[in-house]
């Protein structure tokens, strides 16, 4: 009798990590980003420090996940000045999503030519807080000047309103 119960604890110990090895496998083959980007247009490619770059952007959401996007702006005299923003593409509705999106600059930053750095990451299940999912890498070229210069959004992003950010500094 013993043996059969040390034959029984085996075949259920194997079966357990087999299944929770499989569960996890598949979790990670599914691990993806939830967000892909259509159209990105600057809207304000001279910008007067301290004052707001503004996006265009189309999303195209597969799920709503927390999303977060790190930025950094560099400028031509070597100041780097990280963008803290509570506030990103986080939810909304699935498929085509169009908004206009605030980014803040910093007041001290130096006139002059500039390029901000984007990496966006998301968290859709638990193992994204192991390893997040990696988006798209982006940069985005514009210069600081006296004042902001602000084009018009393109008509695909006709009567389309601005996203409401809450922004912070560290």
């Amino acid at each position: 009798m013993k043996h059969w119960i040390t034959k029984f604890a085996v075949a259920t110990f194997i079966l357990t990590v087999g299944g929770c090895g499989g569960w996890l496998g598949s979790k990670i083959q599914n691990k993806g980003y939830p967000l892909s980007i259509i159209e990105r247009v600057n809207l304000t490619p001279v910008v007067k420090p301290g004052e707001a770059i503004m996006l265009a952007q189309h999303a195209d959401r597969k799920d709503q996940c927390d999303v977060v996007v790190k930025r950094v702006i560099r400028t031509s005299s070597g100041q780097r000045m990280p963008v803290k923003q509570t506030f990103e593409e986080d939810f909304g509705p699935l498929g085509g999503d169009k908004y206009l999106l605030p980014i803040p600059t910093d007041p001290a930053a130096t006139l002059g030519p500039a390029v901000m750095y984007s990496k966006a990451y998301s968290w859709c299940s638990w193992l994204d807080y192991i390893q997040p999912s990696e988006a798209e890498s982006w940069t985005l070229n514009f210069s600081f000047a006296e004042d902001t210069v602000r084009e018009d959004p393109p008509e695909t992003f006709a009567r389309i309103g601005v996203k409401s950010a809450s922004v912070g500094k560290k």
